[in-house]
């Protein structure tokens, strides 16, 4: 698995055993990273996920009553860490987006409780054991923004020409935060990483 999809993979766990942990997150619609297509005609861009080597369309589905996936939107390196073999060591720093669908008369939850609670639940610092990875050193991921404007978040994912399912009772919002991973240089073996 690759190292990204597995840290996601460890922070949807942590908010589902944890902030999230009520019947009604429960079942909900759990996806790891997601990506936009790049339409190249007026078609709207949209999420996908990939699974087992299976492309799948990301779309907001009320049969659940919460839907959850995060994004790359993009990354940077530590420089004192690339000089030289930067000591076997590499940092970098990933700018995530979680995009939250829920419906708020099942969760009981309005935008502003579930960005506290999904906050709540990603502010945290994983160790090589949560991961089942020793050349991991480190992975904190802290919070630093939300944007609980339903309408905006759509848009962002599904383009201005999406169709907009959405009804009052939905909640949609998208969470900003940051990962920093510190590995040894050895990690970035193409086998596991």
């Amino acid at each position: 698995m690759r190292i990204l999809e597995q840290i996601v993979e460890v922070l949807n766990g942590r908010l589902q055993n944890g902030v999230l942990s009520s019947s009604y997150f429960q079942n909900g619609n759990w996806n790891t990273l997601a990506y936009l297509t790049n339409p190249m005609d007026d078609s709207p861009q949209k999420p996908y996920v990939v699974e087992n080597g299976v492309t799948k369309d990301v779309i907001i589905d009320d049969r659940f009553s919460f839907n959850i996936y995060h994004r790359v939107l993009d990354a940077f390196f530590n420089p004192a860490d690339t000089f030289g073999d930067g000591n076997g060591v590499v940092s970098m720093v990933c700018n995530m987006y979680a995009v939250i669908y829920a419906d708020q008369q099942r969760t009981t939850y309005s935008p502003t409780d579930l960005a506290l609670a999904v906050s709540a639940g990603l502010n945290y610092q994983l160790t090589p054991t949560d991961l089942g990875n020793s050349k991991i050193l480190r992975v904190k991921a802290s919070v630093v923004r939300a944007n609980l404007n339903g309408s905006q978040v759509f848009s962002g994912e599904y383009g201005k020409g999406g169709h907009n399912p959405m009804q009052l009772t939905d909640v949609m919002i998208g969470i900003g935060y940051q990962l920093e991973i510190t590995a040894h240089s050895s990690c970035l073996d193409c086998s596991t990483c």
